[in-house]
């Protein structure tokens, strides 16, 4: 319950409440608690989801330095387009239906987005450049780029470490820092990447929280 919603009449008697997490690699994470209902009693209860424990660690990584992307007729660096911020990169066919099912998935969490100081950049295959514009009709987060990605450089780089094949598996999707340093890799059709992407945000917000109480306190 919320301040924001009415409470949630239940019968007297005991209860049991399972939450469950659901993991970058798929797995859940689940809580079983207890409570009692009482006549004429409100009973607050405070829900929480299991946190995956520990630091975050990259499974693999990108050179960046040498991944570049077509946009406007003009190649560039993917090092540059991401700068210092941690970022999510997409590699996606806009025709195909895997590909509209993770653009529309972004929709509901913009908001949260919007206030992350991260990236999303978007690539393309060359085949489908005259399919960019489709994104224009997404409700997509506010700080992105979108280019093409020419020779499958990019695609070709991401499947030199999560193994070939992975063209007939569109979409791709990264959580990365900015050195390139893979936090999650998900391939083809997913429900829910929205909100996978926002917990590796939370989680690397947490991390770095950490690293700087640390260093604070190393003084």
């Amino acid at each position: 319950m919320t301040e924001n919603q009415k409470p949630v009449k239940l019968e007297v008697g005991d209860y049991d409440l399972i939450t469950g997490n659901r993991q970058e690699d798929g797995s859940i994470l689940s809580k079983l608690s207890f409570f009692r209902i009482e006549k004429d009693k409100l009973t607050n209860l405070m829900v929480e989801l299991l946190q995956q424990p520990g630091e975050m660690k990259p499974s693999e990584k990108l050179d960046f330095g040498k991944l570049n992307l077509e946009k406007d007729g003009k190649a560039l660096n993917l090092s540059d387009m991401v700068g210092n911020s941690d970022a999510v990169l997409v590699l996606l066919d806009p025709e195909k239906e895997p590909s509209k099912h993770i653009l529309n998935d972004l929709g509901p969490y913009i908001d949260q987005f919007n206030k992350w100081n991260g990236t999303f950049v978007f690539a393309i295959p060359a085949e489908k450049t005259a399919q960019a514009s489709v994104l224009k009709t997404y409700q997509l987060p506010a700080k992105m780029q979108v280019g093409v990605d020419q020779n499958e450089n990019i695609l070709n780089s991401v499947s030199a470490v999560y193994g070939f094949g992975l063209k007939d598996k569109l979409p791709l999707v990264l959580y990365t820092d900015s050195a390139g340093n893979i936090y999650l890799f998900s391939a083809g059709y997913k429900i829910g990447i929205g909100e996978q992407i926002l917990k590796v945000i939370s989680r690397m917000e947490a991390n770095q929280k950490s690293v700087n109480a640390k260093a604070s306190c190393s003084k």
